[in-house]
């Protein structure tokens, strides 16, 4: 992968790193003394479904014990509409979402990460409608080979 010199670049496992301390940490990590208005913050978190933890940002607490696996994905998501990096990679990490959750999820994040490359690495077959391409790694004599396919329908010239 050929990136831009400087590009922030954010991995997401299927079960996102969430530091012991405040919601607002968890929400800035890694750089967790970062200035950001809480407003933002708390946009994030709503966009992300999770619009009801808003008030909590200053709480102390294990955030990694006290939410569930799709709510730890949703906080690594509203992690990411903070922080706006140039390149997504996700593995898995809408996994424990239904798929309406997922896809509504994805759709936020799509929507203010424009720009952004988003990369995604899962089974669910419903991912698909969430992308334009998919890249197939397949075994091949002598080693594997990579191929890509379109997602989405070529435009249709009007005459």
């Amino acid at each position: 992968i050929a990136l831009p010199a400087g590009a922030a670049i954010a991995f997401v496992p299927q079960r996102a790193y969430l530091p012991a301390g405040t919601l607002r940490a968890a929400l800035l990590y890694p750089a967790q003394t970062a200035e950001v208005a809480d407003a933002l913050l708390r946009g994030a978190l709503a966009d992300a479904g999770l619009g009801y933890l808003g008030a909590r940002l200053d709480d102390a607490d294990r955030w990694d014990q006290i939410l569930s696996n799709g709510e730890r994905q949703r906080l690594a998501v509203a992690r990411l509409l903070v922080q706006k990096p140039d390149v997504v990679i996700l593995d898995g990490a809408t996994s424990a979402l239904d798929e309406p959750g997922e896809a509504a999820l994805m759709g936020a994040l799509i929507a203010a990460l424009p720009v952004s490359t988003v990369v995604s690495v899962g089974l669910r077959p419903g991912l698909e409608s969430l992308h334009d391409r998919r890249f197939v790694l397949a075994r091949a004599e002598g080693g594997a080979i990579l191929t890509t396919e379109s997602l989405k329908p070529a435009p249709v010239a009007v005459n």
